[in-house]
């Protein structure tokens, strides 16, 4: 585990900034390198810089032939965004237009239906 934390230390330090802030923990495997980030946007950064940050640990004398990225989602700060819906009304002209519909409509429950349809428009007091 202390070995985990030195190996995050310096990736961090080899990430430039705000990419190293997102880079939240990792697992050293044979040659390989999985670093886990807080969202999918931060995970495509890590992966495009993931060339430069072999050149980088190669250079530090650490053999890694691979970097691998995953998510790890914080549920905790996902919270729900409510809408306030606004409704939806009908022009007067379409109201208008629904109530002649309806005049000439000879099912009653189609006919009654357009009725309340065309009660909903803009201008409705």
């Amino acid at each position: 585990m202390q070995q985990n934390q030195a190996s995050l230390q310096l990736v961090k330090e080899l990430l430039p900034s705000p990419l190293n802030d997102h880079c939240l923990s990792l697992v050293t495997k044979p040659r390989q390198l999985i670093l886990y980030t807080d969202s999918p946007a931060w995970a495509s950064k890590l992966r495009y810089f993931s060339r430069e940050l072999i050149t980088l640990l190669r250079n530090k004398q650490i053999d890694i032939n691979k970097i691998s990225v995953k998510i790890i989602m914080d549920n905790r700060r996902i919270v729900a965004k409510h809408r306030v819906r606004e409704a939806r009304l009908l022009s007067t002209e379409n109201a208008n237009l629904l109530s002649r519909v309806a005049d000439h409509t000879p099912d009653p429950g189609l006919q009654a239906a357009l009725r309340r349809l065309s009660s909903h428009h803009k201008n409705r007091k």
